[in-house]
Order: structure tokens, then sequence, then C-alpha cells
């Protein structure tokens, strides 16, 4: 080979890589996305849904008033009890007998978290025969009898209200707080006279039994 034609040759293949080099890169065509792959984190964990919060709902009820359960309740007189409604008889009759009235309430509407904020007793009116205020207090009581007959008179609880004429309604919020926390589901109250015979030869007593009946309002709040 001589050099001119080696030469021509050098320069051929010179001008090819050239050409090869400067060749613009192949584009997307237009209209066509290329889609990103997604970068998956194998060590992280799926979404979670949101956690409920509890929520504070506060409310009121009435307490079923349990008849059955309520009354009055007299030694030494024929009818010993009458029960199935509000006290008809609390005091002294003749000099010859005495009687306590009592008010059951069923709390099994209130949920076992309730926390009472306010209960009040309103026994409704009542009538006054005699003078027994003049001859001592008027005292509540809340016993844990249950069923109530007359072995249940004279069986006592704890004083919460001592009264000097027929109260309007009674506070007795920290009492029922008491019962929902140990589980209870009812309250009862007791109505006497810490004096008895009064030997005057009067009925001297008061009654609870009227058109109005009695009520046990409880205002609560608890968490669902």
């Amino acid at each position: 080979m001589n050099y001119k034609k080696a030469f021509t040759l050098f320069m051929f293949v010179l001008l090819i890589f050239a050409m090869q080099a400067c060749a613009p890169a192949p584009s997307t065509p237009v209209g066509i996305t290329v889609p990103t792959p997604a970068v998956v984190d194998a060590g992280s964990a799926p979404p979670q849904s949101p956690t409920a919060q509890p929520v504070t709902v506060q409310t009121k009820m009435s307490a079923t008033f349990d008849a059955a359960n309520s009354g009055s309740l007299c030694p030494n007189r024929s009818p010993e009890s009458d029960l199935g409604n509000s006290p008809s008889v609390v005091g002294e009759g003749n000099d010859t007998y005495t009687c306590e009235g009592f008010w059951t309430f069923t709390l099994s509407q209130l949920p076992q978290n309730a926390q009472v904020t306010l209960a009040t007793f309103s026994p409704g009116p009542c009538t006054v025969n005699g003078a027994p205020f003049s001859y001592g207090d008027l005292i509540f009581e809340y016993p844990e009898i249950g069923t109530l007959d007359i072995g249940d008179y004279g069986q006592g609880g704890t004083a919460w209200d001592i009264f000097k004429e027929c109260p309007a309604s009674v506070n007795m919020t920290s009492y029922v707080q008491s019962r929902v926390n140990a589980g209870e589901t009812s309250v009862q109250i007791r109505a006497y006279f810490e004096s008895g015979y009064y030997g005057n030869g009067i009925d001297d007593y008061i009654s609870f039994q009227t058109v109005s009946a009695p009520t046990l309002v409880v205002e609560y709040n608890y968490t669902q």
C-alpha cells in the first residue's frame, strides 16, 4: 500500500468516528410520559387508620320509682304495711303506733362509669296532721334493705339530712355516686321522726301520698 491510499483510508475512518460523536441522542416521542419508578422502603410500616378518641357525654336521667318497695311500715297498726306508693304515714297515730316511710329507686339506667354531678330527690308535697315537728325533727336515712316488708321497720342507715319541716328536695349526689361505685343498681330512703309517742291523744304524722309522684333526677358524665 502506498502512502497516499493509507492516508485516504485513515481520513475516512476518522470522519466516521466524528459523525457518530456528533449524532443527537434519541428523544422521547411527543405525548408519551415515561413513568418514574416508585421508591419503596421495605422497612416502613403501612399507613395506620387514626385511633378513635374517647368522648365525654353530659346528660341526665330520672331514676325509676320502685313503688312495690316503697310506702309506710307501721308495727302495731292494722294493716302493718302500706306499700305500693309514697309513704302514707310518717309519724305516730293516736299514741298507739309509729310509722316509717320508705322510697326506693332503680339506677340500672346509669352506666357503670358514670360520674354523678348532681342527684336531686324530690319526695313531693306532704300534708301535716297534728304537730309532729313540735316533738322532734324529721330524719332521712339511706338503708340497704332491698325488698321491703314489716321486718325492715327500724332498719337504720346513714343519716344524710335532718329537717324541721317537710323538704321540697334533698341533695343525694354523694350517696348516689357511692352506690354507682359499688356496682349497686338501687337507692332507698327511710324517713322517720326522732321522737316516737307524743302522749297527746292525737295523730301526729306527715303524709307524702299526694298526686305528685316522687322523683330522683341524676345528672352525670360518662365516657364512651
